[in-house]
C-alpha cells in the first residue's frame, strides 16, 4: 500500500508516530470529549432545577443582604417583608446605589439578574426552539443533510454524527415521526417536507452540503430524491456527494456500477445496503474459528441480515481454507428452515455447490431446539449468531439456544434499536455473566452500521479496510485497526480506494458484481502492474502535495511530523523496496473488490458474444 508504505520506516516500525494506543493522546481527547458532552448533558436535561435552586439562593442571598442593608440605613423600614420584597425586586436589576452594601445583596444583585436571563431565554428557546434552529440553516456550510429518519437507521446515523460533532439538517416527510424530537434535542434542524422537492431540498441547504444521505425505506422514493438533488447540484459550482440507501442489495450494487461507468471524476453518488455491510462488520468482530478443519456455525433466523451473513460467512472460509474442499457447515434455525434455505439458494445459488456449504435445518419450535443437544454432540457448533428482524425474538432465541448449546459456544445476538432490549440486555451483561446470560455477546447492528465513517467513505468504505488490512498482513503487523487509524490514514485509504476503477480502466478492465468466486484469483501482466504501480505512485506524489508535504532527499525515512519524505520522485527514482509497494497493492486489486462483493474483468469478455447467441444465429 504505496501511502502507508511511505508513511512508515522500511520494514515498518510503527504508526505514522502516533496510533491510537490507551492512554495516547487519541484516548485523552475521547476523555475530553465525553466530559464536555456529560456537562452539556447535565445541563440540558436538569436546567430547570439548576434555575430553581440558583432563584432560591439567589432570593435567600438578597433578603439576608437586604436585611443587613436595612440595619445599616435607619430610614428603611425594619421589617422582613420589605426584605423579601426588595430581594424579589432585584431579580429585575434593582438594587441600591450605595457605596456600602453587604457581601450578600452584592452577590444577589448580578446572580438575580442572570437567573432571570437565563430563565428567559430558556423559555424562548422552548417556544421558538423549532423556529430558532431552522434560522441557522441559511448560515450552515459543509453539514450533512438526512433525507428520511424512518425508525431506525435515521436515529442511528443521527447520534454517532452528533457524537462526532458533525452538524446535521434533517428532512422528513412524517411531522408526527417521534425522532424529530431527538434531532432537535440533539440541536438538529429540522425540516418538515418531501426531499423530493427541489424546494425542500434548497430549504435544507443541500446545494451547500458536504453530504447528502437519504434514507427513505423505499427505493423509488430514493431513486426520485436522487434526481432531484442532480438538477439542484448542476447549479451550483459545489457539488457535495449524496449516500443512498436501497433495500435490495443487488440492486444497490448494480447502481452504484453503473455510476462508476459514468466516469465522473467526483464519483458524487454512492449507494449502500444496511444489511449487507452489517453482516460483513458483525462477522469482522465476532469472527468464527477457519483453523479447525471444518468449521459449523449456527444462524438463527434467516432475515436479511442472516441471509449475506451465510454467504459472507461461505466467502470467508473459501478464502481461506487453502487446498481443503471441505465446505462450510451451516445448522438454519428457522420457523420454516427448509423454505428459506432455498430462497437463499435463489439468490445466491453458488451456496448449494456442495464444496461450498453444507446446511443441517431445524425448526425453532421446542422440540426442534432440543434435538440440537445431539447435533452438537454429533457436529460440535464453533458459533451461533442470532439475526432475527424483531428484537424480541431475537433475545428469546438467545437464551432458548444459551440453554441448549455449551457455554463455550458464543452466541452473537444481533438487535437493531439502540435502546430497548439492546440497552437492557447491555446493562444485564455488565452485572451478570453466570447463568443463562453467559457468553452471549451484543452487536448493535444499527449503531454499528450507520455510521460517520460510513458517510464519509460511501460504497468505498469497505474496500478502504480491505486495502488496510492488505497493508497489515503485508506488513507483518496486526495493528493499528481501522478504527485506531488517525482520520489523515483512513481519508487516504478512501482516496485509493475510489481510483481503482480509474485504473482499471487504463488497461481496460472494469468492475462487476461478483459472479466467480475464484475473481480473486485474476492477474494482471507484467506491463499492467508497472503502468498502474506507476499510476498508483503519481496519485500518491499529487495527494501529499495538496497536503503540504515537501521532498526531502537527505531522510532515510518520511517525517510525519514535518511532512517531509524522501519519496516525492518520479517513478523511476524510487528505491526498489518502495516501488513494491505500488506494484504490490496493484496485484492485491482483485482481491481488495472481491472482498467488497467485486471482481474485475477484461471489457473483451463482457463484448464476447455467447455460445447460445451464436448457436441461435446459426
Amino acid at each position: 500500500m504505496s501511502l502507508l508504505a511511505r508513511l512508515v520506516p522500511y520494514p515498518p516500525q510503527g504508526d505514522r508516530g502516533f496510533a491510537a494506543v490507551p492512554g495516547g493522546p487519541v484516548d485523552d481527547r475521547r476523555s475530553v470529549r465525553r466530559a464536555v458532552r456529560w456537562f452539556r448533558g447535565m445541563l440540558s436535561n436538569y436546567r430547570w432545577w439548576i434555575l430553581g435552586f440558583s432563584w432560591l439562593f439567589a432570593f435567600g442571598l438578597g433578603c439576608v443582604g437586604w436585611w443587613k442593608f436595612q440595619h445599616l440605613n435607619p430610614r428603611l423600614p425594619g421589617d422582613d417583608a420589605f426584605a423579601a420584597y426588595m430581594s424579589f425586586r432585584g431579580f429585575a436589576m434593582n438594587s441600591p446605589g450605595d457605596k456600602v452594601i453587604p457581601v450578600e445583596l452584592q452577590v444577589s444583585r448580578f446572580l438575580s439578574p442572570a437567573v432571570a436571563g437565563w430563565a428567559t431565554l430558556s423559555a424562548l428557546g422552548v417556544l421558538f426552539r423549532d423556529r430558532m434552529q431552522q434560522m441557522r440553516i441559511p448560515f450552515m456550510r459543509n453539514h450533512v443533510v438526512i433525507c428520511g429518519l424512518g425508525k431506525y437507521v435515521g436515529s442511528a446515523f443521527i447520534r454517532d454524527l452528533h457524537e462526532e460533532r458533525i452538524p446535521v439538517v434533517v428532512i422528513e416527510s412524517d411531522a408526527n415521526n417521534p425522532n424529530i424530537e431527538l434531532c432537535r434535542s440533539m440541536g438538529a434542524p429540522v425540516v418538515v417536507g418531501d426531499a423530493q422537492r427541489k424546494r425542500t431540498l434548497q430549504a435544507a441547504g443541500a446545494q451547500r452540503a458536504s453530504r447528502v444521505l437519504v434514507l427513505s425505506p423505499d427505493d423509488a422514493v430514493n431513486t426520485q430524491i436522487v434526481a432531484t438533488w442532480r438538477e439542484l447540484r448542476k447549479k451550483r459550482l459545489h457539488q457535495p456527494g449524496c449516500l443512498v440507501r436501497i433495500s435490495e442489495p443487488e440492486f444497490s450494487l448494480l447502481l452504484w456500477i453503473h455510476e462508476l461507468q459514468r466516469n465522473d471524476p467526483e464519483l458524487s453518488v454512492d449507494f449502500f445496503n444496511v444489511d449487507e455491510i452489517c453482516a460483513r462488520l458483525m462477522l469482522e468482530e465476532f469472527p468464527f474459528v477457519t483453523n479447525c478443519g471444518q468449521p459449523h456455525i449456527l444462524v438463527a433466523h434467516l432475515d436479511p441480515l442472516g441471509v449475506w451473513l451465510v454467504y459472507h460467512a461461505a466467502r470467508t472460509w473459501c478464502d481461506k481454507r487453502g487446498d481443503s474442499k471441505a465446505p462450510l457447515v451451516v445448522t438454519v434455525l428457522d420457523d420454516k428452515p427448509e423454505e428459506r434455505i432455498e430462497a437463499l439458494f435463489g439468490q445466491h445459488p453458488d451456496l448449494e455447490r456442495e464444496d461450498v456449504c453444507k446446511f443441517h435445518p431445524f425448526a425453532a419450535s421446542a422440540k426442534g431446539v432440543d434435538g440440537l443437544r445431539d447435533h452438537h454432540r454429533d457436529n460440535a457448533i464453533s458459533r451461533a449468531y442470532i439475526t432475527a428482524y424483531h428484537d424480541h425474538k431475537a433475545l428469546h432465541t438467545a437464551l432458548k439456544l444459551r440453554h441448549t448449546l455449551p457455554e463455550d459456544v458464543t452466541v452473537v445476538l444481533g438487535l437493531s434499536r439502540p435502546q430497548g432490549v439492546a440497552g437492557l440486555f447491555d446493562d444485564l451483561m455488565t452485572t451478570k455473566e453466570t447463568g443463562a446470560l453467559v457468553n452471549i455477546k451484543v452487536f448493535s447492528t444499527m449503531e454499528q452500521t450507520c455510521t460517520a465513517e460510513l458517510v464519509q467513505g460511501g460504497s468505498f468504505e469497505l474496500m478502504a479496510r480491505a486495502i488496510h488490512k492488505h497493508w497489515l498482513l503485508k506488513a507483518g503487523r496486526s495493528e493499528p485497526e481501522w478504527k485506531d487509524l488517525d482520520r489523515s490514514r483512513q481519508r487516504s485509504s478512501r482516496a485509493q480506494a475510489r481510483d481503482i476503477p480509474t485504473k482499471l480502466r487504463m488497461v481496460g478492465c472494469a468492475i462487476t458484481p461478483l459472479r466467480n468466486w475464484e475473481a480473486a484469483a485474476f492477474t494482471f501482466d507484467d506491463d499492467e502492474v508497472t503502468r498502474l504501480a506507476k499510476e498508483e505512485h503519481d496519485r500518491w506524489n499529487d495527494e501529499r502535495i495538496a497536503d503540504g508535504w515537501r521532498l526531502d532527499e537527505s531522510l532515510e525515512n518520511a517525517d510525519p511530523v514535518r511532512k517531509l519524505t524522501p519519496y516525492l520522485v518520479p517513478w523511476e527514482k524510487l528505491p526498489e523496496k518502495i516501488a513494491e509497494y505500488d506494484s504490490d497493492f496493484v496485484r492485491a486489486i482483485p482481491t481488495i473488490l472481491a472482498s467488497a462483493g467485486m471482481q474485475v474483468v477484461r471489457l473483451t469478455e463482457l463484448t464476447k458474444p455467447s455460445r447460445d447467441a451464436s448457436t441461435s444465429r446459426v
